[in-house]
């Protein structure tokens, strides 16, 4: 996802300068697309992990106490990380409007 990030952030550079960069965003929005795509399958996976083992963590929520906080805690910068990009991609849109 920080990947995703920093292409986005070389986007709004691109939009910015002068120079005929169309190609070049074309370029990093594919790779933008096929990362998405990645985290995406990445994400169903989990889900598919989570619901299979989500009953014995219930179960021994005692016992797998810090696992689960700092599975909440990585969850929780994933949707920050997930906003940020989605932030960046409404400013980088709202720059190509303007050009």
């Amino acid at each position: 996802m920080n990947e995703i990030y920093n292409i986005e952030i070389k986007q709004k550079t691109m939009l910015q300068s002068d120079n005929d960069c169309f190609s070049m965003l074309k370029e990093t929005g594919n790779m933008v697309k096929e990362k998405t795509l990645s985290i995406n399958g990445l994400d169903s996976e989990f889900q598919s992990k989570y619901d299979q083992i989500s009953s014995e963590l219930s179960i021994h929520k005692d016992e797998y106490k810090g696992y689960i906080i700092l599975l909440k805690d990585k969850i929780k910068l994933c949707t920050e990380l997930k906003l940020k990009i989605k932030l960046q991609e409404e400013k980088n849109k709202a720059l190509l409007e303007r050009n």
